[in-house]
């Protein structure tokens, strides 16, 4: 079976799967309570936002974005807010998804950007530092300062302070966080700095990614390029993850961004792109974790270790071995999820569907191998 028809079989069966699940709430006008993180956010005029890193709700929804007024900024069907003409305006968001309930309302000020000190510098210029030592001092004394502060109720000077980080060139902001992690002084700064970039730079993941790859051999900076990733839980997080790990060249990149990816358990984008990228993988340090990380994002549903049970299915014999070794140590704290892969498999065995009742067969036989899958 060729590769592209066994992702075909994989995706084919993916929605039979959920389908037979009833995936769909009955439930009309279920509240999905969204909120926006922030009261307000400051967009130079040109300069875009997307206001969906900043929204939050407790269902996966959909929205309707509307503006007060559209000579200050302009909000796209996506959210996508851009600056228009100095001045303030309210953008609501109204949960469109059906069965669903909810709105939430953000502040959008436009203006031309400012120095510390309050004078204009212009639209488009950012403030680049000559000394390195004042740009670190001036990362640190905002961070300091806006560490574990509610984004949405910051005082003046707390605001003057995310402004003036926020002007910072950004390549000079992001290499300096590289830097102050990279340090690791004071103990906390990590902490401090991957709270700053998950509230503000979310737009700039691919960039905070490129700083590993530019870190070349240098392991301290690799691993602080990926610490101040690892704070990045949001759905877009998750399309930049997954754009890095289907075509970044870099082998050690698509071993870190698998591991960040295996912390979206339960998410059925996590599962699709692992399962492509086990599938076209070249690098045998970066598929092992890839293939890892299938087994955290499956979890203990069902239909998502059918979906990896079916991948496993594709594997070489050699690669089907490395796999089944993932379960070959005993976790108490991975019980329940080895008992729901166990009942699953032999459960298959029933299966009317040749693929998943073999490749079920073939793992169970190798997990049995392990003492803690005898019983």
């Amino acid at each position: 079976m060729s590769q592209h028809r066994a992702i075909s079989l994989i995706l084919s069966l993916f929605l039979v799967f959920n389908l037979a699940a009833g995936t769909v709430s009955a439930a009309p006008n279920k509240p999905a309570n969204p909120k926006f993180t922030v009261a307000s956010i400051t967009v130079k005029k040109g300069d875009k936002v997307d206001l969906n890193s900043k929204l939050k709700s407790t269902a996966k929804v959909s929205y309707r974005f509307a503006i007060s007024d559209s000579k200050v900024a302009s909000v796209s069907a996506a959210g996508v807010v851009t600056g228009i003409s100095p001045g303030k305006a309210t953008v609501t968001a109204t949960v469109s998804q059906t069965g669903y309930s909810g709105k939430a309302s953000v502040v959008i000020q436009v203006g031309a950007p400012t120095t510390g000190d309050g004078a204009a510098i212009g639209a488009t210029k950012s403030v680049v530092y000559k000394d390195m030592a004042l740009l670190d001092a001036d990362i640190r004394k905002g961070l300091q300062t806006l560490f574990k502060k509610d984004y949405a109720k910051l005082t003046d000077d707390e605001k003057t302070q995310l402004d003036k980080l926020m002007q910072i060139d950004r390549q000079q902001l992001l290499t300096g966080l590289q830097s102050i992690v990279a340090k690791g002084t004071p103990s906390w700064s990590t902490a401090m700095a991957q709270e700053f970039a998950v509230h503000n730079l979310e737009g700039n993941i691919k960039d905070i990614a490129a700083l590993f790859t530019n870190a070349g051999s240098d392991q301290v900076l690799q691993h602080a390029a990926f610490d101040l990733l690892r704070p990045f839980k949001s759905d877009q997080a998750l399309k930049a993850f997954g754009s890095l790990l289907m075509y970044s060249s870099d082998a050690s990149l698509r071993y870190s961004v698998a591991y960040l990816i295996s912390k979206f358990e339960g998410n059925s984008e996590a599962l699709s792109l692992l399962i492509n990228a086990t599938m076209k993988e070249t690098d045998e340090s970066a598929w092992t974790n890839e293939a890892a990380s299938l087994i955290s994002v499956a979890g203990t549903d069902p239909n998502f270790i059918n979906l990896v049970v079916l991948t496993y299915g594709q594997f070489s014999d050699t690669y089907k071995t490395k796999f089944a070794r993932f379960f070959g140590y005993d976790d108490p704290a991975r019980a329940e999820l080895f008992k729901v892969w166990i009942k699953t498999l032999t459960d298959n065995q029933q299966s009317t569907v040749d693929a998943l009742k073999n490749a079920s067969s073939s793992l169970l036989n190798d997990l049995k191998k392990f003492p803690h899958f005898r019983d």
